[in-house]
This record gives C-alpha cells, sequence and structure tokens, in this order.
C-alpha cells in the first residue's frame, strides 16, 4: 500500500489589520470604560481550543477534480477531527469525508473571524432544534459549511475608545470593512463571497493592539445570521 507523505505546513492567511499578525504585537487584556461588554461576536475559542492539525494531503485526486473545489484546494485524507480541522476550510483545505450540504434542511455552520473561531450567540430564537444545532453544531465532524470572516480594509473614524489602563489611554476605532467567504466542508465548494462593513461599534474589552494603536467595527452576530440564514436553514 502507498504510504502518503506529510505536506509541510501550508501558507496560513493573514488578515490585513495590524491587530493580529505583525511582529512585537502586544496583546493587552483591559477594562473598557462605559461599555457593557465584549460586543456581540466573540472571539475566541474557549477553554477547549485545540492544538492545530496540518491535515494530510491525498495523493489521490488534484485539487478541484470533481470535487467543486476552488484552484488551490487542498484534499485532506482524514476526517474532520477537532475544530482546528475547519479553520484550515478557511485556508484552502476540504474534507471528502465530511457530510455535504444539505439541499433542503439545516446545514451545521462553523464560523472563524479574523482565524478565530466565534460562536453566535445573538441570533433569534429558532423553534426547531435541528436549526438550533445548525447553528451551534456539537461536534465538528458534523459540520457541513465553514464561514470565514477577514478584515480587508478601514473606512471612517468612529470614535475614540477611552481604557482605565494609564498606559494604554485611547484607541481610534475605525469602521472595519471584511471579507466573507463561506466554504462547503466536504468539496471546498464556495458558496458565498461577499464585502460587509461591520456595525458592532462597542469598544471591546479584549484589545489585540498593534503599533497604529487603532481597532475596528466588528461584524456583529445579527448581520451574520441575516447573511447565512439562507445556507444554514434551507
Amino acid at each position: 500500500m502507498e504510504t502518503q507523505a506529510q505536506p509541510a505546513e501550508p501558507a496560513r492567511r493573514r488578515s490585513k489589520v495590524l491587530l493580529w499578525s505583525l511582529a512585537g504585537v502586544a496583546v493587552l487584556l483591559v477594562g473598557c470604560l462605559g461599555t457593557s461588554g465584549f460586543g456581540l461576536v466573540g472571539l475566541t475559542g474557549g477553554a477547549g481550543t485545540p492544538t492545530w492539525a496540518t491535515p494530510e494531503a491525498s495523493a489521490s485526486a488534484a485539487p478541484g477534480a470533481s470535487d467543486g473545489a476552488g484552484e488551490g484546494s487542498k484534499r485532506s485524507s482524514y476526517p474532520v477531527r477537532v475544530v482546528g480541522d475547519l479553520e484550515r476550510v478557511c485556508d484552502g483545505w476540504f474534507f471528502p469525508k465530511s457530510p455535504k450540504m444539505k439541499a433542503a434542511g439545516p446545514s451545521p455552520i462553523g464560523v472563524f473571524v479574523n482565524e478565530r473561531e466565534s460562536h453566535l450567540y445573538d441570533i433569534p430564537y429558532r423553534s426547531s432544534a435541528a436549526v438550533r444545532k445548525a447553528w451551534d453544531p456539537a461536534s465538528p465532524a458534523k459540520v457541513r459549511m465553514v464561514a470565514c470572516v477577514d478584515l480587508a480594509g478601514s473606512g471612517k473614524q468612529l470614535k475614540t475608545c477611552k481604557f482605565d489602563d494609564p498606559q494604554l489611554g485611547t484607541v481610534t476605532l475605525m469602521r472595519g470593512n471584511y471579507r466573507l467567504t463561506a466554504y462547503e466542508v466536504a468539496t471546498g465548494r464556495k458558496v458565498l463571497d461577499k464585502q460587509v462593513t461591520g456595525k458592532d461599534e462597542k469598544c471591546p474589552y479584549v484589545v489585540l493592539l498593534g503599533s497604529a494603536r487603532t481597532i475596528y467595527s466588528g461584524v456583529s452576530d445579527r448581520q451574520m445570521f441575516d447573511l447565512l440564514r439562507k445556507y444554514v436553514e434551507k
């Protein structure tokens, strides 16, 4: 039996924002005065965040061959096991052993904002248990679609956020412009590609701050719900 070689670590997509990827970024956990929360979209995977795993590429099929996958897509030879595998979908990987999106009925979704898992909390109550589970899947292996939200640029200045850390002082909040893409996990097929303006203008409690001392409005849960509902709740 032919042995498949482990590929080199694929190049990770990098957001164009100073918040996440510049050398010398300082991670500051601070309290923002006059706000009631971090905002509608949580940007952390929580205590159970797994170690990232590199999928093993299959040599049996060329990227995109009869899968509906886009150019440069990489096929994984093993199934989705952890949240980190789903995040790889945003990097061009697809997992043929995952269930495909349904023509009718709920398709469970995973959401990643600037390469971090995001749980959507502020969405309307869904009466159907199957639909509720689609928005909050019990297992990564059940996810049929992955949505990726990446900062693509900025707009006008919205306000300044004042923090109680004297070393931090005030930080400029700019309008964030994002690219939202969504892919079928099993095939890598792109099902959505849209420019989105972040409407969440709250000053955050958690700041990942670069040298530009700038933060950006975020994409709210309700925005995500409105944009993705027709794909999740078919």
